[in-house]
């Protein structure tokens, strides 16, 4: 796990150029090879299953931005709290913030939509899908 935290931390997420030394260039490869495979090959944990009840999990994946987008919606919308931290470990807030963004008011539950509309400072841009 601290090889993960590490990784997520290190990479760069920004099209600078930058220029590498041999070890900085090696623990860039490992860590970026180690977020690309842990993003596609992540088990959904229990908790976050639970709100994503319609769809097949095991198809789901964080590097898909489609699945990003329905596993954010679902989780603030019906997560448990376990759900919620699981969420808010493996996204970054600026991505929630532009799932809410995309997202129409009538997707939304009243009471989630206001709680995470003010906690990341976003709001739906179309009330419905039909506007």
């Amino acid at each position: 796990m601290v090889l993960g935290f590490f990784c997520f931390n290190f990479i760069p997420f920004h099209t600078e150029i930058f220029v590498f030394s041999t070890k900085e260039f090696c623990i860039f490869a490992v860590c970026f090879l180690f977020k690309l495979c842990y993003n596609s090959v992540m088990k959904i944990p229990q908790a976050v299953k639970s709100a994503l009840w319609s769809y097949d999990t095991k198809k789901m994946s964080l590097s898909n931005p489609d699945h990003r987008f329905i596993l954010i919606i679902n989780i603030l919308n019906l997560g448990t709290d376990d759900a919620v931290d699981w969420l808010l470990g493996n996204i970054e807030n600026k991505d929630v913030a532009e799932a809410i963004k995309k997202s129409y008011v009538s997707e939304w539950n009243k009471k989630s939509l206001v709680l995470w509309s003010h906690f990341f400072n976003s709001y739906p841009a179309k009330k419905n899908r039909l506007e």
